[in-house]
Order: structure tokens, then C-alpha cells, then sequence
């Protein structure tokens, strides 16, 4: 089974060659050209191997062969890389890379880019990526770039994850897979792919339903991808659509008390605890339309342009069930359009640079209604406000290789972001932001003899505040976000800069070595906190952050067919500046502490505090065994005990959630044109849990405290496919 954590050694195997007019003793290596996108439009690439950061990829084989659900669940258990589900639903999961998040929730820091086809898709509201609009069967690579890099523009704290999607040609071929398994899940996926004289083409269709294995956790996603194109002797033209309706039915977190046997009169009959959905009715509900054209053409032996254009709609309802308050449904309509060109100049295989320059226009519509429940009568309109921000980028690039040693690569990059904001309930609240900001890395690499080489690199990265957070960053009014939003005083962009050092080595064809290591410095990192002596909170720049790591993976095959994989992940993310951060237990309207002298109090962190939900230890285990025909893998993965959210002072040791360890089996049989496999996620049926917060319990038994709030995970699950080719 391929290698789902490829590193850039794997992905460029070294071959021992005499370079012209060198002595036949000299111990140099030259690496084979493989080539990788470093630019959002593609321009051919350059060598994988001399990349000067660690880079991670995963191919439409690997992805299909593991049968995976959403973008997360393709980048879980790459290093560095950690998934947890604070929704409760197993197709909206968030992930942090090197401590940093990329996330569904609107309202955490999204320091994460996110690419289809060299197209942005962190939606502009609050910069959120939903991963289960990503069209993972159509892809046909998957590029985990970390470090900030110029053609990627903002929110490249972490790095960027860049998707490239399948294109058809050549001969006519069909595929269909059916799925079924635990939880009353339910898939079909059908693909279709040719040419029709000097067109090509490329077709598919997806259906997922689960019941989901907690109370009220349904899935139906319906999804369908159609790419048409023409490649003549200079030049290629091809458009691409995507349609995603789904329906995600969200069970959040339970209480600890609960999770331990000690239920409320309402649920004291059920058996399990952890099936329980605590508020009954969450859900999400997206509507995608996404068009996206591309244009390249050979200007002349060595310069090629590139245009990209795209409309991308999104309309989304959440509705939340709330306990001590009025429910509330938000109604947003999102959409963004915009072109890219790019100019790329290769005088010599070793050398390419590329310019190039972006416009974007988001416009933003969002409704928040209040519904009466139990708790409250209050019903109608709370918040409508509008934005139509424009986004202009300008960048340049090289990579240069001067010698078979040695190779460069840098980038240089000018944001500029206009935000402007309106409410239409209260126009005194009008306002408007500008961002202006210049982004930079440089990096090299250095190869050393008998298959190691060293690298290094700098970036200097930025994010700039979403419209969610400049309309609630005023400490004289504070407010429980998202129900009252305001034009307050503008917040700095976030800014970053990152190191890495690695050392690459390939002892022989049957064992392989990757070190690196990263610190990141962040000023302005924007964090929402209490504004005393109220409760309510108010985003605000905290003067630093840090993150820091060390990654380690090897490859090595004993014997024959047999290939072994292990990677291991120290992640350390820590607070710099002291502060006062909000908490889930302070929001007076949530049925929090009114008082702030009485109950629990806020967390005040201070220098060497350690961000919640980021496991400073986690690593992966791989073993697979392929014959002609037949393909066996066994996967082990461990995850480091977290602090828990509402918990960055970092008080409440033994209230962490605990250190977890997952095993997974999959096996598949080709039989001429067909493909049976078989997939047990959490053989063992460990009891874990991936997501935690400290939040208020109104609900029982005994009166309202303050306790862990936990999402459980998923018990031992089958899932069972068949997939023809013809």
C-alpha cells in the first residue's frame, strides 16, 4: 500500500551519477527529477528533493485505497499533523498543524491555508475550511506544504495545503464503489473519464449517508464534480464545476459527570453515555457552486502564462440548540470571485522564476434569527450585517540550483485587504479596515555525499483579521459572540516568522531518514478575552506566541513486499505574553457565571502557558504487505494527553484528556476489473476521547458546575466495498 506520509526523500530517490568534468571519486549524488508544485498554478514544478522544508504528500491512489471520508481524515497522522472533532460529527473534524488550527468553527484562529486547483477555499466570513465540501475522490494530489510562502498569501501561518484535481484523456474508463458499514453508513461513488476528440473529460458523483453512531448525528452529503478540457501543442484550457448539498446533524461534547455513569433522570436509562447528544439538535446545512477556469499557454521555449479565474458560492444554515437561551439559526450566503496570472521564466532546468499577481472580491451576507425554546421566548432577527471586501496580491519566486549541491529558493510577496463592514440593523456600527503587508522566505538546501543533504529555511508570514473578529475587538463593548457584532477598533494582522532545519538521508533503497525541526515566533496572535468586571469577551492581538517542534520519520523494508513506516511529532505551542483570555463558563448569556468574584475564573496565562487541544507527543506505526493481487495493512497511531480549552493557565492537570492509542486494519483483493476490501477502525474499541472543554452543566444531576465537557470517539467500526473498473 503507498506511503501515505511521503516525505520529499520518497518522493525523489537518490541515484549516484559522475558529473561532467568532475574526478570519478568525488562522493556528490544527484537527485532525480521528480517534481512538485511550490505555486498555486502549476508551471511544471521543481525538484521534490531539493525543497528546503519538510513536505508531505498524498496521491489519488493512497487516498482511495484507504476509502477516507473528508480532507482531514487524508492529512490526519502526517507529521505534525493532529486531528480532533469538537462538533461531534465525523465529517466536520478540525486538525493543527505544528499547533496551528484549521477548522469548521467559526471564531477560532484559522493560521491554515487551503487551495483546490489554485483557488482559496477558507471561506471569507471567518476564514474556516470545511472539509467536507473538499472533493476528496476527485483529487489527484494533495500537497502539505509547511512554512509561509509567498504565492500563498495570508493565513499561511502554518503552511498551505495545495489540492490538484483529477483530469481525464486518453481511452474511455468508468469506475463505481459501493460501501457500506457500521452505523448504517451507506456510499456510492461513480467516476467516468476520456476524450471526445480534442476534448478530455472527467466526471463524478458521490453519496454518503450514516445514521452516525451518537443520538442525532445523521450524514448525507451529496457531491458532484465534472472537469472538461483541450491541450493543443502550446497551450491548455480546461473548467471544472463542483456541486456539494449536505446535511451534518451535530452531537457536540458531553459532560465528564455523564461520560463516568452519573446521568440525569432524562438519560438514566440509556446504556451507553457516550451516544448521548447533549443539546438534541445542532446542524449544518451547506449549498456549494464552484467554477473554476484555467488558461496556460508556451509564450516561447522558456516563458509560459497561466490564468486563473473562479465564482465560488456557498449558502449555509447552522442552527443551534441551546439550553439556557434561545436557539439560534444563522443564515450566511458567501461568495467569492476572483482571477490569478502568473509568468514563469526557465532559462535553464535549473532555474525558474515565476511572477505573478491575484484579485479577489468576498461578499459576505449573514442573518442570525433567535428561536424559542424551553428557556427563552425570544424569536426573530438579531444580526445582519454585510461586507464586500477586495483582496489584492502581487508575488515573485525563484528556485535556483547553481550547482549540484547547492539549490535556492525564496519568494516575495504584497497584500493588500479592504474590509469594509455593514449592519444593516444598526448602521452607526458601519466601518471599514485596510491591511497592507509584505511576506517573505528564503531557503536552501546542501548536499552533503552518500545520500544525506541538509536544508534550511525562513518565512516571514502573516493573517489578517476576518470580519468576525474586527466586528467584536471593542473592551468598552464586549460581546458574546455572534449575536452582537459592531465597526470596533481595528485589530493588527498577524504576523509570523518561522524556522526550519532538516537533514535528509537514504542509507539504501531499503532504509530512509527524515529529521526537521521548526520555531515559529508570532506577534499579535488574536485571541478572544474578558473584558472585566463583565464576562463578556472581545477579540484582542496578544503581544507574542511560540510554536516549536521536532519531527522524525523513517521508512524501511526488511524484507521483500514487507515496508514499515514510523513517524514520531513533538509539538510544543506556548503562550509568551500574560493575558486574560474568555472561557465557555463565562458567557452570561449561556447560563454562565454572572459574578465574575464568584465561581471559576477566567484563564490568566502567562510566559511558558501551553495552548489546549495540541499534543506535545504523537506519533504513527505503518506496517503493509503487498502481492500481486492482495494488499494487508496494520496502522497504530498515539496521541499525547491536552490541556483542555477554557483551561490555558494550564491549572487543571488532572482534568487533561488522557493519552490515547488507536490500532486500524485494512485489506483489499483485486480480481481482474474488481477490488473487494475491508476496513476496522479502532480494532481494539479503545475508549478515548478527542476533544475537551471546560463549560457550565445545567442539566444535571445535582446543581449547575463548572466540569469538562468531553466528544468521545468512535467505538470499533466495519466497513465493507466493492469498486469495478472497466
Amino acid at each position: 500500500m503507498p506511503d501515505g506520509t511521503t516525505l520529499v526523500f520518497l518522493l525523489a530517490a537518490l541515484v549516484p551519477q559522475t558529473p561532467e568534468g568532475e574526478p570519478q571519486d568525488t562522493p556528490v549524488v544527484r537527485l532525480e527529477t521528480l517534481r512538485v508544485e511550490i505555486s498555486r498554478l502549476a508551471v511544471g514544478g521543481v525538484e521534490a528533493a531539493r525543497l528546503p522544508f519538510l513536505f508531505s504528500s498524498r496521491s489519488h491512489e493512497e487516498i482511495r485505497a484507504a476509502s477516507l471520508l473528508t480532507l482531514a481524515d487524508a492529512l490526519d497522522r502526517l507529521p505534525g499533523v493532529h486531528a480532533n472533532d469538537e462538533l461531534g460529527a465525523a465529517a466536520q473534524p478540525d486538525i493543527t498543524v505544528r499547533g496551528f488550527s484549521v477548522s469548521p468553527v467559526v471564531g477560532l484562529p484559522q493560521s491554515l491555508s487551503v487551495f483546490v486547483d489554485g483557488v482559496r477555499v477558507n471561506e471569507p466570513d471567518a476564514a474556516q475550511v470545511h472539509f467536507d465540501l473538499i472533493p476528496l475522490d476527485d483529487v489527484e494530489r494533495i500537497d502539505l506544504i509547511r512554512g509561509p510562502m509567498g504565492p500563498f498569501g495570508r493565513n499561511t501561518l502554518a503552511g498551505a495545503i495545495n489540492i490538484l484535481t483529477r483530469r481525464g484523456g486518453g481511452e474511455t474508463q468508468a469506475e463505481l464503489e459501493l460501501t457500506g458499514g457500521s452505523f448504517g453508513t451507506v456510499e456510492g461513488r461513480g467516476q467516468a473519464s476520456g476524450a471526445l476528440g480534442a476534448l478530455d473529460y472527467y466526471a463524478s458523483g458521490r453519496y454518503v449517508r450514516s445514521d452516525g453512531w451518537r443520538d442525532v448525528t445523521a450524514v448525507a452529503m451529496t457531491q458532484l464534480f465534472a472537469k472538461a478540457g483541450r491541450r493543443g501543442e502550446r497551450s491548455d484550457l480546461w473548467i471544472s464545476y463542483r456541486f456539494a448539498a449536505d446535511s451534518i446533524e451535530q452531537a457536540g461534547s458531553l459532560p465528564a459527570s455523564w461520560l463516568a455513569g452519573s446521568l440525569p433522570p432524562q438519560h438514566a436509562d440509556t446504556d451507553d453515555p457516550r451516544v448521548i447528544n447533549f443539546t438534541g439538535g445542532d446542524y449544518f446545512r451547506p449549498r456549494l457552486h464552484f467554477v473554476t477556469g484555467n488558461y496556460a499557454v508556451q509564450l516561447t521555449p522558456t516563458v509560459a502564462a497561466r490564468a486563473n479565474a473562479f465564482y465560488r458560492q456557498n449558502d449555509i444554515e447552522q442552527f443551534n440548540a441551546n439550553i439556557s437561551e434561545a436557539n439560534s439559526r444563522g443564515l450566511s450566503h458567501l461568495w467569492s470571485a476572483g482571477v490569478a496570472t502568473q509568468l514563469s521564466y526557465a532559462p535553464r532546468p535549473e532555474m525558474l522564476l515565476l511572477a505573478g499577481l491575484e484579485y479577489v472580491r468576498d461578499d459576505v451576507e449573514a442573518r442570525i434569527f433567535a428561536e424559542p425554546n424551553a428557556a427563552s421566548a425570544d424569536s426573530g432577527l438579531t444580526t445582519h450585517v454585510t461586507t464586500a471586501q477586495d483582496g489584492f496580491g502581487a508575488f515573485a519566486q525563484v528556485w535556483w540550483t547553481p550547482g549540484i549541491r547547492f539549490s535556492v529558493l525564496g519568494s516575495l510577496r504584497y497584500d493588500l485587504l479592504h474590509v469594509p463592514f455593514r449592519d444593516l440593523l444598526e448602521p452607526s456600527n458601519n466601518g471599514d479596515n485596510t491591511f497592507r503587508q509584505l511576506t517573505a522566505s528564503l531557503g536552501t538546501d546542501f548536499v552533503l555525499s552518500s545520500g544525506a543533504s541538509l536544508y534550511a529555511s525562513y518565512g516571514h508570514g502573516f493573517r489578517a483579521p476576518v470580519i468576525l473578529e474586527l466586528a467584536c475587538a471593542d473592551p468598552d463593548d464586549p460581546c458574546p459572540l455572534p449575536f452582537e457584532l459592531g465597526a470596533d477598533p481595528p485589530l493588527d494582522p498577524v504576523v509570523s516568522d518561522t524556522w526550519q532545519a532538516g537533514f535528509r538521508w537514504i542509507a539504501s533503497a531499503a532504509l530512509r531518514l527524515e529529521l526537521a525541526g521548526y520555531w515559529s515566533e508570532i506577534r499579535d496572535e488574536i485571541f478572544n478575552v474578558v473584558a472585566p468586571p463583565t464576562t463578556r469577551g472581545f477579540f484582542q492581538n496578544l503581544p507574542r506566541t511560540r510554536r516549536q517542534g521536532v519531527e522524525l520519520q523513517a521508512e524501511i523494508r526488511p524484507v521483500h513486499r514487507l515496508t514499515l513506516h514510523g513517524d514520531l511529532s513533538y509539538t510544543r505551542a506556548t503562550f509568551q505574553s500574560p493575558a486574560t483570555l474568555s472561557a465557555a463558563f463565562l458567557d452570561e448569556d449561556a447560563g454562565g457565571a454572572g459574578d465574575p468574584t464568584d465561581g471559576p475564573q477566567p484563564p490568566s496565562v502567562e510566559p511558558g502557558d501551553h495552548f489546549p487541544l495540541i499534543p506535545e507527543l504523537s506519533g504513527n506505526l505503518r506496517a503493509s504487505y503487498a502481492t500481486a493481487g492482495w494488499t494487508l495493512s496494520v496502522e497504530g497511531s498515539y496521541t499525547g494527553s491536552q490541556w483542555l480549552r477554557s483551561d490555558e493557565d494550564n491549572t487543571l492537570e488532572a482534568e487533561k484528556l488522557d493519552a490515547y492509542a488507536l490500532l486500524s486494519l485494512y485489506g483489499q483483493r483485486t480480481i481482474g476489473p474488481a477490488t473487494l476490501y475491508i476496513r476496522v477502525e479502532n480494532l481494539l474499541d479503545a475508549r478515548y476521547s478527542t476533544f475537551g472543554v471546560l463549560a457550565n452543566n445545567p442539566l444535571g444531576p445535582g446543581p449547575e458546575r463548572v466540569e469538562p465537557f468531553l466528544t468521545p470517539g468512535a467505538p470499533r467500526s466495519f466497513f465493507v466495498g466493492a469498486r469495478w473498473r472497466w
